[in-house]
């Protein structure tokens, strides 16, 4: 067997809202056969060190917000992620609101609004915001998403330096990016660059240049399948499979070679369904059924149609200051009060109150002086829209595909969202199927080291070449761990 070489693997999972990231390092070496050998040294280490994370705080400290504040007048990045979320919580913050430009959510503008799977009213409302980034940026959507990636790998690559106890100059460097697969390919190829770029440009700050890199060690991954990997890995492991929801259901049987399933990965900003069939379980091997489909269901979705419903409740007669700042604030403020939807009501919590100042008393709106009632009805009901738009996509899928026998929900809302828990419970598709809800326990980085280039690249590996260098996306057809 040949001499080994260190390889550093980065893996970073671009969400919508939140970027989280884990390093690893390994030696790589090939047998007489020519296949590569990796040995992985210890766990992956995830990513803690965000600038401006909170010491201690076990869960925002691996949670990267996406939030970018830049200068309107010399149109630089004067934060990002935490600090960013800092400024923008902060009531008075040094620099005035006037003079800096946010920008969130920033992986949902990559996608051409004209070629996304989305309706009419969100395909203009990612177009203004497309535009509205352009008059006052003079940059496009891939060159603020570059800005906020060239960070995150910077940081990671710091982190791991200062943590590794031997020089890394004579080692290679792996990232694999998770994003969304039922994304065009154009979009994958142009996020790989962007990564590409953003590692040159961190070996340069910290001086490892002589590192082994190149855009065929870059590797974008479906989001949907790394946390299929991550689920049947921990679950066919067991002598017996449980799919227990509750009182409410009972459990799933032992899910066998040659079963159908519908993994439905619904996060901050995106959605998709994918059919899968369990092949084997050793080596663990699916097969893709049918294309990916992209859904109109998303964390986002349900905010938007929150901000539709507040503009409709409050007036300027209401409110006697800023009203486009007030509609901000509460806006952001409902992105963790959503996570409350669906839970038993708590004695004397009927409504969901905001502290209001300014805010005039109207008894027909529920509102009082100095602070604003919303009816927690009101709130769940903003996220009928989505759902009923995921319930018909699940009925298509389950009419072309009869034999699936469970559906597993995944992703940061499709696995935590209670609201969402209790309606499909009430679904008639619970007849048929089974219903999993896999809520995340760890930084969603975490599943791609369920991974397979000997156990941390892609589980789903393109077997074709690929042009321009790009290692590939993920690919689920005869898929091999």
């Amino acid at each position: 067997m040949q001499q080994g070489q260190r390889c550093l693997v980065l893996a970073v999972d671009l969400g919508t809202s939140a970027t989280t990231a884990q390093w690893a390092l390994a030696v790589d070496s090939f047998n007489q056969q020519g296949v590569l050998q990796r040995k992985c040294f210890g766990r992956p280490v995830e990513m803690r060190a965000w600038r401006g994370a909170r010491k201690g705080d076990a869960i925002g400290n691996i949670c990267l917000p996406t939030d970018l504040v830049y200068d309107r007048a010399s149109r630089e990045l004067l934060c990002m992620g935490f600090q960013a979320q800092q400024y923008l919580d902060d009531p008075s913050p040094e620099i005035a609101r006037e003079n800096v430009f946010v920008v969130e959510h920033i992986k949902l503008l990559l996608n051409d609004p004209d070629d996304a799977k989305v309706s009419p009213d969100t395909a203009t409302r990612y177009r203004n915001m497309r535009d509205e980034l352009a008059r006052t940026l003079q940059k496009d959507p891939y060159e603020v998403f570059e800005d906020f990636l060239d960070a995150v790998i910077e940081e990671i690559i710091g982190a791991a330096k200062i943590s590794i106890p031997f020089p890394l100059e004579t080692s290679k460097l792996e990232l694999a990016l998770a994003f969304p697969s039922g994304w065009p390919e154009l979009v994958h190829r142009k996020v790989a660059a962007i990564g590409a770029r953003g590692v040159q440009k961190a070996l340069e700050i910290h001086s490892l240049q002589r590192m082994t890199f190149g855009i065929q060690n870059v590797y974008t991954l479906s989001e949907t399948l790394c946390g299929v990997k991550e689920w049947l890995t921990a679950t066919i492991e067991e002598a017996s499979i449980s799919l227990d929801l509750g009182p409410q259901t009972s459990n799933l049987d032992e899910l066998n070679e040659g079963d159908f399933f519908l993994p439905v990965d619904i996060g901050g900003g995106t959605g998709c369904l994918t059919p899968l069939r369990l092949v084997s379980k050793n080596p663990l091997r699916v097969d893709q059924l049918g294309p990916t489909q992209s859904l109109e269901v998303s964390g986002e979705a349900v905010e938007a149609e929150f901000e539709r419903r507040l503009r409709q409740i409050v007036s300027p007669r209401d409110y006697n200051g800023d009203l486009e700042r007030l509609i901000y604030q509460v806006c952001r403020e409902f992105k963790e009060e959503k996570k409350n939807c669906g839970q038993p009501p708590r004695p004397g919590s009927p409504s969901w109150n905001i502290h209001t100042p300014r805010l005039r008393a109207n008894p027909r709106k529920g509102f009082e002086k100095d602070c604003m009632k919303l009816s927690r009805i009101i709130l769940e009901k903003c996220f009928d829209p989505a759902l009923d738009r995921l319930d018909l996509a699940i009925e298509q899928v389950l009419a072309e595909y009869p034999a699936i026998r469970a559906i597993v929900f995944l992703g940061q809302f499709g696995g935590s969202s209670d609201y969402l828990r209790k309606r499909m419970a009430r679904s008639p598709i619970t007849n048929s199927v089974k219903l999993r809800h896999i809520r995340p326990e760890v930084g969603d980085s975490e599943k791609l080291w369920n991974t397979d280039q000997s156990s941390l690249l892609p589980w789903f590996r393109r077997t074709a070449a690929v042009p321009h260098g790009h290692a590939g996306r993920g690919c689920a057809t005869g898929a091999t761990v």
